[in-house]
């Protein structure tokens, strides 16, 4: 008898093909699962216009199996505000992945790696103890922001695991 469970049809005993079934595979892309993809990343992304802190975007993104965008290199961060001048021409602040809440002026990831400050606007950081979250503000520039208790539009990311 064959495997059917895949519709493989491999003998379970020869090992061998044990019928003429055919196997078609579908690649499933971001855009599937309601994302969009990235050409520097192999992340999916999805834009939220619903305004949270940057901790609750955070929570919002982890329940749905991600985590705040995280912008990682040059690249990446004009290539996202390309996107976002379709998505919303009009923003003027969005919430990125990164904080210097556990000590300040060392920026860092929500899962603890670090963040590369060389990504940030030439004045920036700038905000000491009251601003320890990041955020991209209208003319593309990553600024340190509040964490609390200002809400921004927000883009979470994801990685596409079936």
């Amino acid at each position: 008898m064959g495997c059917s469970m895949f519709r493989i049809g491999v003998g379970l005993n020869s090992g061998e093909a044990a019928s003429p079934d055919k196997v078609y595979n579908k690649i499933v892309n971001c855009e599937d699962v309601g994302y969009m993809s990235l050409s520097t990343s192999d992340k999916c992304l999805k834009w939220y216009n619903s305004p949270l802190t940057p901790i609750e975007a955070n929570l919002s993104c982890q329940s749905n199996v991600g985590n705040l965008f995280r912008i990682t290199s040059s690249d990446m961060f004009q290539e996202i505000l390309n996107i976002t001048t379709i998505i919303d021409p009009t923003y003027t602040v969005f919430t990125i992945d990164g904080n210097d809440i556990a000590q300040e002026g060392t920026w860092v990831f929500s899962d603890g790696s670090a963040f590369d400050t060389n990504l940030l606007a030439s004045d920036q950081p700038n905000g000491g103890t009251l601003e320890n979250c990041l955020v991209v503000v209208s003319g593309g520039l990553i600024h340190d922001g509040p964490c609390d208790p200002y809400s921004f539009q927000y883009i979470c990311e994801r990685y596409l695991v079936l």
